[in-house]
């Protein structure tokens, strides 16, 4: 479903010319890099609570989470500050035209700040539930904010309101924050404590 989502997306970008393609590819790729910690963490945090779980100790279940969500933070400003620092050299390999150099500079810059700000609560509280047993809640929530908040806002945004390319990644950030505000209160209201993946 994710990669669905993207190749409309995709489809929707390739309407606005080619330096809207190369800044939303060369962008895409960076940003890998400032993602990376929050990756890696998601694989991890998967076998740990999952251990908690199984022994029946949410409180640490809890616990763990918030500390490695705290140290994902710190590893997300890190990881981007790293990515701002190095950009220009990066964009210099490119060799893009004034125009895709500055909306790729856009897509770095915003997505090192939702990074920090929003990602770790949209994608670490999901890795929570599911290891919990607590699956289809936060699939259901990808999908459709996916649909209603990535897709259709990128078509508001880009088309609508004219924003072309960058309109398609506000749309992505938007998704972000609805999925961080469902999430974080799926986690402290405690359903998905009353799961049993086993």
């Amino acid at each position: 479903m994710f990669y669905f989502g993207r190749l409309i997306i995709l489809s929707l970008v390739s309407t606005f010319g080619t330096a809207a393609i190369a800044a939303n590819s060369v962008g895409g790729t960076i940003i890998m890099f400032e993602v990376l910690p929050g990756m890696a963490v998601g694989l991890g945090l998967t076998v740990v609570i999952s251990r908690c779980v199984g022994s029946g100790d949410y409180e640490q279940a809890r616990y763990y989470t918030r500390k490695i969500t705290a140290a994902l933070y710190v590893a997300q400003i890190i990881s981007s500050a790293i990515v701002i620092l190095l950009l220009p050299a990066i964009l210099n390999i490119y060799a893009l035209s004034p125009e895709a150099t500055q909306w790729t500079t856009e897509i770095v810059w915003g997505n090192a700040i939702m990074m920090i700000l929003i990602w770790p609560l949209a994608y670490t509280l999901p890795v929570t539930f599911r290891a919990a047993g607590d699956a289809k809640f936060p699939m259901v929530i990808s999908i459709v904010t996916m649909i209603f908040c990535q897709i259709l806002l990128a078509y508001v945004f880009g088309v609508y309101f004219n924003m072309v390319m960058i309109g398609t990644w506000l749309a992505m950030f938007v998704d972000w924050i609805v999925k961080a505000v469902i999430f974080v209160w799926r986690y402290f209201s405690g359903k998905w404590t009353e799961f049993r993946a086993i």
